[in-house]
């Protein structure tokens, strides 16, 4: 993240960057996402993925921009302004090179458990500790609620070095101080994993809904965390990098109100969020998933999917279940709305009966993969053909 800053006279002016007249560059054929603060004070470069091979290097970046000063006021929002003369700064950082390690003529394995039947081990993230220090006044609004969030997320599974996640609220065991699933909250989503010799990222550019830390809905375009592990056991060994991306115009009476405090664009409503997180191996990273007895179906539909359960004794209030959609033929999972269109029906002694998923904005066609989702864990899988 590049902080923008005026000087003169020694004094620090109030001022912001002209958008319109923004151009970034990199050398070589260097790739990023380029994300502008909504009181345009902030730049952040994401790169995809890497910014360099194993080989690492110099990466230059150049800058050109104009600068508005003599800014005017609306609650935290500024605006209007006098427009500078073309400004241009150059940057170059030394991008750390990564050991391949190689186990013959190829690469070494991802060190992570992938799930091929229903009795193999699957290894799980624990995502904990967020700070969020960009917008700057989101640690004010409300860190201690971030700081209090846990998500599990368990590979379900793989493509190569890449991954699919099924992620899980999570929350602390009053008795021993841990982290368990928490059926209480409803925010499930997917991550992708991408691995490269000790690179880790997870990551989501499609687009999911999660909860403002219990309250209102937020809908985020973007999800990124990326940090180092080791090769050959797969612990993590940094803090994960967060960046995000949410869509505040889609929420409801709040969208508003965070426009005004200068969280949000004025113009897109997109709030940019830049800060880190804890990334670690949970318990101790090889989990089994729970055996469901008697029958079990899932059904997928062009709109809808659903799954039944005979004789099931596992209960709502222990567990978070949940469908997981994914197309065969891109091995991309389905861009469901699985926090807010997943029903899960129960019997007068708690115990699970039913999972409905809903997807009416989403016409299904083609080869798809269908799991069905108990806490972390891919309990039951369907391959089928919506069309047929």
């Amino acid at each position: 993240m590049l902080t923008h800053m005026v000087r003169e006279d020694d004094k620090t002016l109030l001022s912001a960057i002209d958008i319109k007249s923004l151009k970034v560059s990199f050398t070589g054929d260097r790739q990023a996402r380029i994300n502008v603060s909504a009181n345009r004070k902030f730049i952040t470069l994401i790169p995809k993925e890497t910014w360099a091979g194993p080989e690492g290097g110099i990466l230059d970046i150049r800058i050109q921009c104009n600068f508005i000063t003599r800014l005017r006021r609306l609650g935290l929002k500024f605006f209007g302004g006098k427009k500078s003369n073309f400004h241009v700064d150059g940057f170059k950082f030394q991008v750390a090179p990564y050991k391949e390690l190689k186990n013959g003529p190829d690469k070494l394995p991802m060190p992570y458990d992938i799930p091929k039947k229903s009795t193999d081990p699957s290894t799980v993230f624990e995502i904990s500790r967020l700070c969020c220090p960009s917008p700057t006044m989101l640690p004010s609004y409300n860190q201690i609620g971030f700081d209090s969030l846990h998500y599990l997320a368990g590979i379900v599974e793989n493509c190569g070095h890449n991954a699919i996640l099924w992620v899980v609220p999570g929350r602390l065991d009053e008795a021993n101080g841990k982290t368990v699933v928490n059926p209480d909250l409803k925010d499930v989503y997917v991550l992708n994993m991408a691995y490269d010799s000790g690179l880790l990222t997870l990551y989501n550019y499609e687009g999911f809904m999660l909860s403002f830390v219990g309250s209102w809905d937020m809908p985020f375009a973007l999800y990124r965390i990326a940090t180092r592990v080791d090769p050959q056991t797969g612990k993590v060994l940094k803090k994960g990098a967060l960046n995000a991306i949410t869509q505040c115009d889609k929420i409801k009476m709040y969208g508003k109100f965070l426009k005004l405090m200068g969280m949000s664009d004025i113009k897109t409503g997109l709030m940019h969020i830049c800060g880190g997180l804890n990334l670690d191996l949970w318990n101790p990273g090889h989990v089994t998933g729970p055996l469901i007895e008697g029958h079990v179906d899932l059904k997928i539909e062009e709109n809808s999917a659903s799954a039944k359960f005979s004789n099931c004794r596992l209960k709502t209030k222990d567990h978070v279940f949940g469908i997981l959609l994914i197309n065969a033929r891109t091995n991309q999972h389905i861009a469901a709305n699985y926090a807010r269109k997943t029903i899960v029906k129960k019997d007068n002694l708690g115990f699970a009966t039913a999972i409905i998923l809903e997807y009416n904005e989403i016409v299904l066609s083609g080869d798809i993969r269908g799991y069905i989702m108990v806490d972390t864990y891919p309990v039951f899988k369907v391959e089928t053909n919506v069309d047929k």
